[in-house]
């Protein structure tokens, strides 16, 4: 589960915005608990998100 929220600021003096947002990736930090380690595994049983919980902020800017 993913969050983003973001607002933009308009910039009327070059006609163009700003946006600034931020978010969270792998909200609930949770991960897959059942990989397969042994000879003839199967290496596409994967299911879960492959990064830990991170947060992110950013600056875009945008055409109006």
């Amino acid at each position: 589960m993913s969050f983003k929220l973001g607002y933009t600021l308009p910039l009327k003096s070059i006609d163009t915005g700003l946006e600034i947002y931020g978010g969270v990736k792998n909200l609930t930090n949770v991960f897959q608990s059942d990989f397969d380690n042994y000879r003839n595994r199967d290496s596409n049983y994967i299911y879960g998100p492959g990064q830990p919980r991170t947060i992110y902020l950013g600056l875009k800017l945008k055409s109006l």
